[in-house]
Formats: structure tokens, sequence, C-alpha cells
């Protein structure tokens, strides 16, 4: 049975102090005799990790809906609908210490909001979903867009504005006197009294990967929008919580092709840290299994490098992994929506 994972390490600027972690962290060790390195370029599109063409956009609202599991016709517009707190006009950050009986109650009283044409999708924490009956186009604005701004200076705009800005100031009326919210505002807590709608889109037309390319593929990854991604296509993905290396590589093992899109650390040493773990834990113990093994890892932010380990078409290494290979005349050069695991 041939294993086979393309393992996608993206926000990684190669010439950064996380790029230097990459390439020190000896991920490679041994394998470069026995691989093909090549340069990679992106257009920024999700849909390329699985291998989309990077002419297909998908909104975040449509791969929110989609990974909670609801269905609505593809003419409608869907949402990302998350919880934050509105202080004196200000918009202000969910509180991540909220607790589950808080977020309970506002779960509860969500359908409350909802009319004819607004309906609300449970999600989980602080991570929902909305769905408008009709096609339309609105400009709304993103989380870390609004933080810190007055709400009536960020308001939708566009189709459906008027139905969408009473939604969201029907949302401060209706939590911010809950029980625990006026506690919040006596202890110095931030209400969780706001719902904010953002990333509208339609569903596009996408095909069945399964059906198109004549067999299965697993999706490893702790992304919300991943997971969606992966329904829309015909993907499985994996659970997303509590991904630790080693189910990352037991999935890798069952043999069904795997793109693998891990949460990696921001901070510099912690990265590299994270990348030994995956060297150790995954990667060699893949490297070192019976029968036919492919691994591709990339690392890039817009352009990058890729190294594909083939035990069974292993080309004689010429071009060293590192970031100077960028600039190297020699190094094929690939686009990511046409990489396979």
């Amino acid at each position: 049975m041939a294993v086979r994972a393309l393992i996608h390490l993206p926000g990684v600027e190669l010439r950064s102090d996380r790029g230097e972690a990459l390439f020190s962290a000896g991920l490679t060790s041994g394998w470069e005799r026995d691989a093909e390195v090549f340069r990679v370029r992106s257009y920024g599109q999700m849909a390329e990790l699985i291998g989309l063409p990077s002419e297909v956009s998908v909104a975040p609202g449509v791969l929110r809906v989609a990974a909670l599991g609801y269905e609505p016709p593809a003419e409608f517009t869907q949402f990302c609908l998350n919880f934050l707190s509105l202080e004196d006009g200000v918009v202000g950050a969910f509180d991540v210490a909220a607790t589950e009986e808080e977020l309970a109650e506002i779960v509860r009283l969500a359908p409350k909001l909802d009319t004819r044409a607004l309906t609300f999708c449970k999600g989980e924490v602080d991570r929902h979903a909305l769905v408008w009956e009709s096609r339309g186009q609105v400009i709304v604005s993103t989380v870390p867009a609004i933080l810190g701004k007055e709400l009536s200076m960020v308001m939708p705009e566009g189709d459906g504005d008027k139905l969408l800005r009473r939604y969201i100031e029907d949302s401060v009326d209706l939590l911010s006197e809950l029980e625990f919210n006026r506690r919040r505002a006596e202890e110095g807590r931030p209400k969780i009294n706001l719902f904010w709608p953002w990333g509208p889109g339609q569903r596009p037309t996408l095909p069945n990967l399964p059906l198109v390319r004549g067999e299965p593929g697993w999706v490893i990854s702790e992304s919300l929008a991943m997971q969606g991604l992966a329904r829309l296509v015909g993907y499985r993905h994996s659970v997303r919580q509590s991904l630790t290396f080693r189910r990352m590589r037991t999935e890798i093992e069952r043999g069904i092709p795997t793109w693998v899109v891990p949460q990696t650390p921001s901070d510099p040493d912690e990265f590299a840290w994270w990348l030994r773990r995956l060297r150790d834990e995954v990667l060699q113990p893949l490297r070192e299994l019976e029968g036919a093994v492919r691994i591709t890892l990339t690392g890039f932010d817009g352009e990058g490098l890729a190294l594909r380990y083939d035990s069974e078409n292993a080309p004689p290494g010429q071009l060293p992994f590192r970031a100077e290979i960028l600039e190297e005349s020699r190094a094929s050069v690939t686009d990511l929506a046409d990489l396979r695991p």
C-alpha cells in the first residue's frame, strides 16, 4: 500500500527567521540525495492547497457553513458569524475566557433573531454562521478590521445592509442585559454582546474530486475553513481538535492520498522546536516505512520551495533545500495547484 502525503507549511517567509528555522531543522536530513527540489508558486487562494485552480475563490462564509455541516441552496448568501464585545459603542475582541455556560446561553437565544430571510447556524465557541436567503453583494469588514472601532462606522453596506444592520443591533439588545453580561460589567470584564457577520458569498460550483481524480482524499488540519473546503470537494477531513504528531503520522499511514496543512507557531524558536518534532515523529518514521512512500514538503509565503521524496522514483538530488534556490535558474517552477500527494 502506497503512502502519499503533501505537507504544506504556509505563511513561512523563506528569507525570515522562520524560514531559517525551516532550513536549519534538518527536516530533510538524509533526503536531499534522493529528493527533487523545485520552486512553488502560489496565488494566495486556499483552494490551491488541495489542487484546485488558482481562479477558484470560495468565500469564508461558504467555507464556514460547509464546515459546520449545513447545506443551504447555492444561491443563498452565506456568512461567518463571530461573537464579539461592544462597550460604549466600540467593538472589542471575543473574551477567550468565556465559560461553556455563557456560550450555551448565547447559542440558545441566537435563533430568536432569525427572520424569514436570516438563519443562525450553530457552530463552535465564538465561530458560527449566518445564511441569508437571497443573492446579494454586501460589503462587510472582517473581524480584525473592526476591532477598536466604533460600530456605527463599520456597519455593512450594499444589498441587504438594512437587514444586516438591524440583525447586528438586535444582537446587542438581546445580549447586553443578560445576567452573565451584567456580572461581567460589574467585574470589569468585556461583555459578549455582539454578533458580527462577515465573509459573505454564494457557493460556487466545485468538482467532486474523488470522482474526478478516481481516488479518495484525506485532509489533516486544525482549520475550520479547510474542513469546509474538504467537505465541498468530497474529501474527508480529520478531527481538528487535539491534533498530535502521532495522529498525523497514523492518518498518513492509512494509504489514502493526504493533504496536511498544520497550524504552526509564529515564534521562530517555538517553530524550530515544532519542526524538530515534525522531523522526528512524522517525516523520518514515514521515510523508514516498507513499501512505496512519497512525501512532498512545501514551505512558502507567495513563493517557496518544495522537496519531494519518492522511494520508488528517486532522482539524484542536484539542488539543496535552501532559500537561495528561489534565485536558481535551474530550479523548475510548479504552481501549488498542480501539486498532488
